[in-house]
């Protein structure tokens, strides 16, 4: 269980590193191709593509930087569970202008072909990306 725990946690590493370098292939590595990505106040996104094709203009607009400020997961079999909470910062590209928020989100991880894959993102803070 630890062994899996700690796989679990350096893939995670890897979406972080990722989301903070702007890296879309790197998203595309760490979740499913059927991710159901649910992000506050917007439209459920349904598909790995799908998900590139929504973050795709915002990370040509923001410099956007995202840590986590607490983390459970629990690990059951090839399922994980993961619940945590965040800081994000963005930056636009444009102005320079800056703006930070706190959330959290609960995320579905699933162990297949060796490697733990995000496949259900759901995140219940209140900033919509249209609120940006």
């Amino acid at each position: 269980m630890q062994t899996q725990l700690a796989a679990l946690k350096q893939r995670h590493q890897a979406w972080l590193e990722a989301v903070n370098s702007g890296d879309l292939e790197g998203w595309k590595a760490i979740v499913t191709e059927d991710i159901v990505w649910i992000p506050p106040g917007e439209t459920v996104i349904e598909g790995r593509e799908a998900l590139v094709a929504w973050l795709r203009p915002f990370l040509e607009v923001y410099e956007y930087k995202y840590w986590i400020t607490g983390q459970v997961v629990r690990v059951a079999g090839e399922r994980a569970l993961e619940r945590s909470s965040y800081v994000s910062q963005l930056r636009s590209g444009s102005d320079g202008e800056a703006g930070e928020h706190e959330g959290s989100y609960i995320a579905l991880w699933r162990r297949g072909e060796g490697k733990w894959y995000m496949e259900r993102y759901v995140d219940v803070s209140e900033l919509a990306l249209s609120d940006v």
